[in-house]
């Protein structure tokens, strides 16, 4: 009986934690469509170089219209690692609940490893060869 009410209890607080990434993400997609503008990258502003997700919320916008050419011209790698990226965070989400544990064994230690190397290449390639890479 303590397990179901502690999965009950992780389960609210994922749910209202999820709520309010949710309902900040449709304002700012809202703000974006009314207004025509969002958030620059600090990075960019910064460095004139693009960072590995510059071109994100341009993809997410793309999407929200259907337009897949262009979502994935804006950020093509998280365009392609995005569906492994929402499925990691199901299965983390998941095991939170369900478990009260989210800790990573060695090969989900191993895939976030190399997400995050593929990120780092492509924000470095995206610089260094801009013709290749929007």
């Amino acid at each position: 009986m303590d397990n179901n009410i502690n999965i009950i209890n992780r389960a609210k607080k994922f749910a209202l934690g999820a709520a309010i990434i949710l309902i900040a993400g449709l304002l700012y997609f809202a703000i974006i469509k009314i207004l025509g503008f969002g958030i620059s990258c600090p990075f960019y502003a910064l460095t004139g170089l693009k960072c590995p997700g510059c071109g994100i919320t341009t993809m997410i916008i793309c999407l929200a219209s259907g337009d897949f050419t262009s979502a994935f011209n804006a950020n093509p790698v998280t365009f392609c690692l995005g569906p492994f990226i929402i499925a990691l965070i199901i299965y983390l989400s998941y095991r939170y609940i369900r478990f009260g544990d989210a800790k990573l064994n060695k090969a989900l230690n191993t895939a976030i490893i190399i997400i995050c190397v593929i990120y780092i290449v492509f924000g470095i390639i995206r610089n260094i060869y801009p013709i290749l890479i929007v």
